[in-house]
């Protein structure tokens, strides 16, 4: 699954879309009112980099 903390209401909020790798350690940022991005990680706990450089625009509930 993919969340998302909603600051207004303090709860985290359930995307409707999922990241097409697992992601661990991955950096987020705000696009606008309603896109975050999704910038690199690692694909598992282990530390191995994610090999694909995904940037990911995911539109917010």
């Amino acid at each position: 699954t993919a969340e998302v903390f909603d600051t207004a209401t303090g709860y985290w909020v359930l995307l409707g879309s999922l990241l097409p790798h697992g992601r661990a350690s991955l950096v987020c940022a705000a696009a606008s009112a309603h896109r975050i991005l999704a910038i690199g990680g690692s694909a598992n706990t282990y530390g191995s980099v994610v090999t694909i450089p995904d940037v990911l625009s995911l539109k917010l509930p």
